[in-house]
């Protein structure tokens, strides 16, 4: 049976299994013994100045050490005895995975009583803070320690499965889809950031993947609206007055798509990333694994209040974006967001990360960044222009896509079919007489 004796015994003798639990058994939760934490404390320090822990018999070096500074009586029979217990039948390689569930089961019952012993004393701070000091009960020691030259483990090539289409053919042909990563939309006002994460979000549910999308801009109901909209294909008019056809088309979509797509709705700057996070675990624990987060928009979040205004506004802005780019490590998720462009750029067609103007700390914290611009001309004809200004591996920097911003046009106009270039002649979407629209009369 492991024990809190053994656990400190085998941690003071061997550096493998100090380097796996010693931060966990400095926690009063794990031992309460004051003295059996000391000792820990000192030769945990010990290791990491010498590389090495005192030997059994050093105990002029075990004596100097511990007493340093206030004598402690009876320190001396209590390493005596972490010395004697038998440690003989415990790999330390595989000791401090195993201990570790022991040691929480340890801190969670010291954290029981220690809860009763304040009766009417308890507050919401007592429990938060009891309930820190046994999260960070955690293993220690290099996780995710990887090496270079172990070639037969890591000269595979990505599994296509690991990424997500996005449901623009060009733009997954640059990126290779939506990886576990943070992608954000870079727009102006009224372009469609918002309309392109549907069509987004949409393009996974159909691909059999479980969305959340939490929404800081409108309420449930609009939004859900603007989905439908986009899912049918059909005007706010058509909406309101040819609700038949419009469910027809939906009840279609809904019967092809093998995922869902979830909304829940927080007010605008009412949510900062530590609420997020259990948001999202709720989420998985109800409704199951999470695949994608749509988060409209990151602008909308609000810093922790701890944090809050220590760099200003534009530290925590960049603050905001790693902590949105960490949930998709934590929870093995894709997050797509969107931010306001603060500058107009010079050409109307064309955005680069300077037109981020002050909301460049955001540039640095995204894994991948899309901009999305629009001229008159294009805005008459539902197009675009999709930019690729940051991507991993730099595949694809700097491309422009032209896109319709209505993403069953968009595919149509990617198929590369004899029908398509007489089709878009037919709808007046074709460059050359976007051009000469342009040139007028």
């Amino acid at each position: 049976m492991i024990t809190l004796d053994v656990c400190v015994a085998l941690a003071i003798r061997s550096p493998q299994v100090m380097d796996g639990i010693g931060e966990a058994l400095r926690s009063d939760l794990v031992l309460a013994d004051p003295y059996k934490r000391r000792i820990v404390e000192f030769a945990d320090e010990f290791l990491a100045k010498r590389r090495q822990l005192p030997g059994n018999g050093d105990w002029t070096v075990w004596m100097d050490g511990l007493t340093e500074g206030t004598v402690r009586d009876g320190t001396r029979e209590i390493l005596a005895r972490l010395f004697a217990v038998d440690i003989s039948s415990y790999n330390p390689e595989f000791f401090a995975e195993q201990a570790l569930e022991h040691l929480r089961m340890a801190a969670a019952s010291t954290a029981r009583i220690r809860l009763n012993e304040l009766q009417s004393g308890i507050n919401p701070d007592a429990v938060l803070q009891v309930a820190k000091k046994l999260d960070d009960i955690r293993a220690g020691g290099l996780r995710g320690l990887a090496r270079l030259k172990d070639v037969e483990t890591w000269a595979v090539p990505v599994r296509t499965e690991e990424y997500l289409p996005t449901g623009y053919p060009t733009l997954d042909r640059l990126i290779g889809g939506w990886g576990k990563e943070l992608w954000m939309v870079f727009a102006d006002t009224g372009v469609g950031k918002s309309m392109l994460m549907q069509n987004f979000a949409s393009a996974a549910a159909l691909r059999g993947k479980r969305i959340l999308h939490v929404t800081l801009e409108l309420g449930i109901r609009p939004q859900i609206h603007r989905y439908y909209r986009q899912i049918a294909q059909a005007s706010r008019g058509d909406f309101a007055q040819n609700i038949d056809d419009v469910k027809q088309r939906l009840g279609h979509w809904f019967r092809l798509a093998a995922g869902e797509i979830w909304l829940i709705e927080y007010p605008a700057y009412g949510l900062d990333h530590e609420e997020l996070r259990r948001v999202i675990e709720r989420a998985s624990r109800s409704i199951g694994q999470i695949d994608v987060l749509i988060l409209d928009y990151l602008d909308l979040l609000t810093v922790a209040k701890g944090m809050r205004g220590k760099g200003g506004a534009y530290e925590d802005l960049g603050r905001l974006t790693h902590e949105a780019r960490d949930l998709c490590r934590s929870f093995d998720l894709t997050v797509i967001t969107a931010s306001q462009a603060v500058r107009r750029p010079q050409e109307a067609d064309r955005l680069t990360v300077r037109d981020m103007g002050d909301s460049y700390k955001k540039v640095q914290g995204c894994d991948g960044l899309l901009s999305l611009v629009q001229t008159d001309e294009e805005e008459e004809a539902y197009q675009g222009r999709l930019g690729v200004l940051k991507v991993r591996d730099s595949g694809g920097r700097g491309t422009s896509i032209g896109v319709y911003i209505n993403r069953e046009l968009s595919v149509i106009s990617e198929l590369e079919h004899p029908n398509t270039r007489e089709l878009m002649r037919r709808l007046g979407h074709l460059p050359e007489m976007l051009a000469a629209k342009k040139a007028g009369p």
